[in-house]
């Protein structure tokens, strides 16, 4: 069989970990895009406030200015 393709930046990783990994990079950039203010983050996201804190939590993302 042929290689599988890989991308020369992406590391090894297995996929819930590369998922998880990619959520809390994209949930810190858009917090980061709003100035830490996570309600406009949450809004920018599609997500209400409520599950914003919950998945930040859960990706051990900091707290940051509301």
């Amino acid at each position: 069989g042929a290689e599988p393709r890989t991308h020369p930046e992406i590391p090894r990783l297995p996929l819930k970990e590369a998922v998880e990994a990619f959520k809390r990079d994209y949930v810190l950039g858009a917090i980061a895009a709003h100035d830490g203010n996570r309600a406009a983050a949450a809004r920018a996201l599609g997500l209400h406030r409520g599950n914003l804190h919950k998945l930040a939590r859960r990706l051990d993302v900091g707290e940051t200015p509301s």
